[in-house]
């Protein structure tokens, strides 16, 4: 959609600061969601706050539904929770499927 290239057009600067400046190996970004795994909390918060300054000299602004958890409890995201190996379907009744 639109918007979807919109999104990408928007954050196409910073993706490519975080993956060729910072190296993380574990950044994702979907339209105006961001993923980061990290291995420590204090690492954690200097890519947030330095997210937070690119995303604010976008126009955008970061919302305070901002998640830290470890990396054991999951991924929740478009109805899947992703764990390392294994993708979970949770459906509209509850019932959890094993994707893979």
């Amino acid at each position: 959609t639109t918007n979807h290239y919109l999104a990408n057009l928007m954050f196409n600067g910073i993706d490519h600061y975080i993956k060729e400046v910072e190296r993380l190996p574990y950044y994702f970004q979907y339209m105006d969601d961001i993923f980061v795994i990290l291995e420590t909390k204090a690492e954690y918060f200097r890519i947030l706050k330095l997210l937070k300054g690119k995303i604010v000299f976008t126009g955008f602004e970061v919302k305070n539904n901002v998640r830290i958890a470890p990396a054991k409890s999951g991924l929740d995201f478009c109805g899947y929770k992703f764990f390392f190996g294994t993708i979970i379907m949770v459906g509209v009744s509850g019932k959890i499927v094993e994707i893979y």
